[in-house]
């Protein structure tokens, strides 16, 4: 199995075969070894004895209904000591620096890292959300877990409040002790869908991969010039994505409405394709 890999699916540029940026490279990458820090609130962070310089867990995000949850949770994780990796060089709009927090666990074995995205992620307390451009296949397989074992936010599978939805009108899977609702109920949310991709089209400026007969009316992942660029590495041919034809494919995003549940795809690794 590659490195890039996570279980049996590839997201992002892991289906070209592009290897990822493993972490920033150079003097910023390490902030800080074997220091504590305090969670002031789920997305900001410090490191105890300064509140100068603000940060954040990246690739995730926090459904609101579960931050008191989460923080809970940082606030334990906190109790170690902790090293801390900056995964980009500039701040976000509230001067947050993007980090990798991870502790250091000791037992009868050799020590192991826990990272504490792929923590929340594996508990269902958070949502994958890829920005950082960094091999998310341990975040990506931590809460593919958690939505199998149906594990926090996963554990819903109400029509309306579901962050799991299906993308064909056929349940995903036999096994799981309720069918995720359809796509149809999740208009106007950011949701994670699975589906079985029917056909794809390509247009001039903007390819559509479709998951129903009709594409007026069923679940459609639109990819724009740039972004099917990640996926073809070159000029984009009518054989482009066929070999996804007949897979599943997960995707995030805000479901709109256009005529059927539709998602423009905003990052490459916010899609995520079931490898043979």
């Amino acid at each position: 199995m590659s490195k890039a890999q996570a279980g049996l699916w590839q997201c992002g540029l892991d289906t070209t075969g592009i290897a990822k940026n493993q972490q920033v490279e150079g003097d910023e990458a390490l902030i800080s070894s074997g220091v504590h820090v305090r969670a002031l609130a789920v997305d900001e962070i410090v490191v105890d004895g300064s509140i100068d310089q603000k940060l954040r867990l990246a690739d995730i995000d926090f459904p609101p209904e579960y931050e008191a949850d989460v923080l809970r949770e940082l606030q334990a994780l906190s109790e170690m000591p902790v090293d801390i990796i900056r995964l980009s060089s500039a701040a976000d709009y509230l001067g947050r620096i993007p980090v990798e927090i991870t502790n250091l666990k000791t037992g009868d074995e050799a020590a192991t890292r826990s990272g504490w995205a792929e923590h929340l992620l594996s508990k269902g307390l958070a949502i994958l959300l890829p920005e950082s451009g960094q091999d998310i296949s341990s975040l990506f397989r931590a809460e593919n877990d958690a939505n199998e074992n149906g594990l926090g936010i996963w554990a819903e599978r109400t029509a309306k409040g579901a962050y799991f939805v299906s993308a064909n009108d056929t349940p995903q899977d036999k096994n799981r002790s309720s069918s995720p609702p359809s796509v149809n109920n999740a208009i106007g949310r950011f949701v994670v869908v699975e589906g079985t991709l029917q056909s794809i089209e390509h247009q001039e400026w903007r390819s559509y991969l479709n998951f129903g007969s009709d594409w007026r009316r069923d679940f459609t992942i639109a990819l724009d010039n740039s972004t099917r660029q990640v996926f073809a590495e070159g000029e984009i041919s009518q054989d482009h994505f066929v070999e996804w034809i007949g897979r599943k494919i997960k995707v995030r995003g805000v479901v709109e409405n256009r005529g059927g549940p539709y998602i423009a795809l905003r990052n490459a690794d916010w899609l995520c394709i079931e490898m043979d």
